[in-house]
């Protein structure tokens, strides 16, 4: 008897370790972005610094899903392989696409224990922040907000949300995030390089040994490196505008907004090219048909059997037009899976392209799909009000796990690296004059040739210039690309309200096709359709511009860089990688950055 309290006493030891959690972890710490903040319409680093405080490892999904209304989320959930040893801690990494007005929520289990809410905070501009070694004890505050070196995302393509960095030494970074950086700067990042404790500039090796200038700046791709001797503890946004680059802004859109959210704009214009061909004039006969044997038909020979065998017979007649009806409305007619696509390149040297591409894939078999595209890394997101069955597995090697019912096709947003068309031109002549009546207006070119490589695309459908804050139309002579029109035209000429709305809408190209149902399959089809896109993707090439709900807004480009836009087909290299997309279509926006000499 004197044995019994021991015994019960060490059964519940037993029960409640069995019943305890196995897989307890603890959100210590959350980071938006660069700066805590999250820049809206744009794929964004979520840092989530993880502890296992139990006594055995922890291995399995965390799981970050956007927030819908009454519990549900919305979209495809974004999923990442975690494996963390007791007692310890460290940071992991999500790239997840945010919009305005959304909450977030992290799992891990299926307890209530096993989940933890978190928001964006507030929406931003891109961020301009000071890079510290979190290893180093004796790093000094600033006034700009610091970001640590080791969180900083291994792919350009999740740095949509990085405008500016200040460095004083030489972070300790592997190939990947060393890369990513080097992109970043070539893709239009600037860097601004300080002393370091003793009173020298960093001196880098390597690839980013481009850092290592000898002036007061440089240029690097579309970036810029600058150099200010100023210690840690003056770094400010400040030192930037003084020395001639003012923050980006986020504006609101007020009198000329036009579209409010562009993901599901562009999604349902691309969505429309990929409709299945039903044949409604069957449907119709059909349904007539139907109206007539069920009715007075029916009726008439009811009058003549006997009634077990007239429900018999209305039965099956229901039956048998039910299954017509859903053969014919749910099959195509010759049908097959599609991919289309459009995209935004930006160069980064040698046909390496920074991609956001936005694909509607359809399929004519209902599965699910493992979709992705060669590159080091993918990033994708769907965007998307309503919950989406599937999975989004980001980064290395990264793909869109989708359920993609029969005959229907969806819509997601893709960020890459990938190889494209080398777009780098020669500058054979560029004149600029000044206004002669206005003392401050400034320069506009007179005269520019650019002469394109071996790899330039065969096909362009559109060539156009940015320089300072006006655009000009481009031709193709030859090897040389030369101005079209001469004065160039200001944002609200080269691409007014109503062509934007015209765009967005799809009314100009889509009358011809208006109740066909037509599925768009050949290149000459397909070639107006997209075409009709272009104006969209040079406004979000822009920022948002005035036409924007969520803009970001940049200052003018100086007057000895001028941006080249080349429109036309997207290339090989850009397709979809998934089982039984065989036809693809796509076009795609190239932004080349051009210097003069």
């Amino acid at each position: 008897m004197r044995r019994f309290p021991f015994f019960f006493v060490a059964l519940m030891g037993v029960f409640l370790t069995l019943a305890a959690p196995l897989h307890a972890l603890e959100v210590r710490q959350t980071l938006w972005g660069f700066d805590g903040r999250a820049v809206p319409g744009r794929i964004s680093p979520l840092s989530v610094l993880l502890a296992n405080p139990g006594n055995k490892p922890f291995e399995g999904e965390l799981v970050l899903k956007q927030q819908g209304g009454l519990g549900a989320h919305s979209g495809a959930p974004y999923v990442l392989p975690v494996f963390l040893g007791p007692q310890s801690e460290r940071w992991v990494q999500f790239y997840a696409f945010v919009n305005a007005g959304e909450e977030f929520e992290l799992s891990w289990g299926r307890g209530a224990k096993d989940r933890y809410k978190l928001d964006y905070g507030t929406t931003a501009p891109p961020a301009r922040v000071l890079l510290a070694d979190p290893g180093n004890p004796f790093g000094v505050g600033a006034a700009m907000k610091t970001f640590p070196d080791n969180l900083f995302p291994t792919t350009v393509a999740a740095t949509d949300g990085l405008d500016a960095v200040v460095l004083d030494y030489v972070p300790r970074w592997e190939a990947a995030r060393r890369d990513a950086f080097l992109d970043w700067v070539k893709r239009g990042g600037i860097v601004m390089l300080l002393p370091g404790t003793g009173g020298e500039f960093p001196v880098f090796s390597g690839p980013l040994e481009v850092l290592n200038i000898t002036g007061e700046s440089a240029n690097v791709g579309a970036g810029t490196v600058l150099r200010h001797k100023a210690t840690r503890r003056e770094a400010s946004e400040k030192l930037l505008v003084d020395r001639g680059f003012p923050a980006p802004e986020l504006k609101t859109g007020k009198d000329q907004v036009v579209i409010y959210n562009f993901e599901q704009t562009v999604f349902e214009r691309l969505a429309r090219l990929t409709r299945p061909d039903i044949r409604w004039w069957l449907i119709n006969s059909l349904t007539v048909l139907y109206v007539l044997v069920v009715g007075p038909l029916h009726y008439r020979w009811s009058q003549r059997v006997d009634y077990r065998l007239s429900i018999a017979g209305l039965v099956g007649g229901v039956l048998l037009f039910g299954t017509a009806f859903a053969v014919i409305g749910r099959r195509g007619y010759g049908e097959s899976q599609t991919v289309h696509s459009i995209a935004i390149a930006r160069a980064l040297g040698d046909g390496r392209c920074d991609v956001t591409q936005w694909v509607s894939a359809f399929a004519t078999a209902g599965d699910i799909y493992t979709l992705t595209h060669h590159a080091p890394a993918n990033l994708y997101a769907a965007v998307s009000p309503e919950p989406i069955n599937g999975k989004i597995l980001n980064g290395k090697d990264g793909a869109f796990l989708a359920d993609i019912p029969l005959f229907s096709s969806r819509q997601f947003l893709h960020r890459a690296v990938l190889t494209g068309d080398d777009t780098r031109v020669t500058v054979e002549q560029w004149e600029t004059v000044i206004g002669e009546t206005v003392t401050d207006e400034p320069a506009k070119l007179k005269a520019i040739a650019l002469r394109v490589n071996a790899q330039f695309p065969k096909e362009t459908l559109e060539l156009s210039i940015r320089h300072g804050d006006r655009f000009y139309r481009l031709k193709r002579e030859g090897d040389l690309l030369v101005l079209a029109d001469g004065e160039g035209q200001s944002f609200e000429s080269f691409l007014p309200p109503q062509r934007i709305n015209e765009a967005s809408s799809g009314t100009v190209v889509t009358t011809f096709r208006a109740g066909s149902g037509a599925t768009v399959s050949t290149r000459a089809e397909l070639t107006p359709e997209l075409i009709a896109l272009a104006p969209l993707l040079h406004v979000r090439a822009l920022g948002g511009r005035d036409y924007f709900q969520q803009q970001i807004k940049r200052p003018p480009l100086p007057p000895d860089r001028l941006e080249l836009y080349v429109f036309t087909y997207s290339p090989e290299s850009f397709r979809l990688q998934a089982e039984g997309f065989n036809n693809q279509n796509g076009c795609v926006l190239y932004v080349q950055d051009v210097s003069k000499p």
